[in-house]
């Protein structure tokens, strides 16, 4: 499964929704590919060596690649390939290697779920053409009135460009629930993940560590877990892919 997480405005919670999704899929892969620049190298203390950059790299000398050596393992098992820091060198790499960091990622997606930390979705961004091959763009947005005014402006376009393969993940509940989201836009909700502040910052490097049971039994792992299953009837995968505890 390859799936592309984004957002059409603020930093609602793109990164940190990825991987805590990822820790409830058996073997995922987690791929930075903020084309603003990425964040998981700093906050995670990632070894600068490996990466995107160097999955590019490696992509374009024609050498068989493998992400395992280009990422980097967190403790609950997910694969974390971090991108470049700085906006120019993310938008450099997706623009001269672009075309063989989409056939890396959709092979690799083959054998383990996928999931691309896309950042912010534009018309202008370099990762259209992985967009348009992912089994499912999920777009993450707060259900308040800006960022759904957003959704509903840019809808139509996202439903072409990924043949309607499209999902909302919302983050929190309030002022609007899933169902009423659904109902209104037309567009398949994935869920809602827990407004979990001080969860959210120990997943994603943001916060002091967080005891291993403590996290597991947050709010926010336990709706991610909940999406985790979903996104997966979303993406048409198969009822034996394995959902694991986050």
């Amino acid at each position: 499964m390859l799936a592309v997480f984004g957002a059409l405005r603020s930093s609602p919670g793109v990164t940190t929704s990825a991987l805590a999704i990822a820790s409830c899929l058996d073997g995922a892969v987690v791929v930075e590919a903020d084309w603003d620049g990425g964040v998981l190298g700093a906050r995670l203390g990632l070894p600068r060596e490996s990466g995107l950059t160097s999955l590019a790299a490696g992509a374009r000398s024609g050498s068989e690649v493998d992400l395992a050596h280009h990422g980097h393992h967190l403790a609950d098992g997910t694969l974390v390939v971090p991108g470049p820091v700085s906006a120019h060198s993310a938008i450099g790499v997706w623009t001269s290697a672009g075309r063989w960091l989409t056939e890396i990622l959709v092979n690799a997606s083959a054998h383990h779920p996928v999931l691309v930390d896309a950042g912010r979705l534009s018309p202008l961004s370099p990762l259209s053409p992985l967009i348009e091959l992912a089994d499912r763009l999920v777009v993450v947005a707060r259900p308040d009135v800006e960022e759904l005014h957003a959704l509903a402006t840019r809808l139509d376009g996202l439903r072409t460009a990924t043949q309607d393969r499209i999902s909302v993940l919302l983050v929190g509940e309030r002022p609007y629930r899933a169902a009423e989201v659904e109902d209104h836009f037309g567009v398949a909700v994935i869920g809602s993940m827990a407004d979990d502040r001080r969860a959210a910052e120990a997943i994603s490097g943001l916060g002091r560590a967080v005891n291993a049971r403590t996290l597991r039994r947050s709010p926010l792992a336990r709706s991610a877990r909940a999406v985790a299953e979903k996104l997966l009837v979303h993406a048409g995968v198969p009822p034996a892919a394995e959902v694991t505890p986050a």
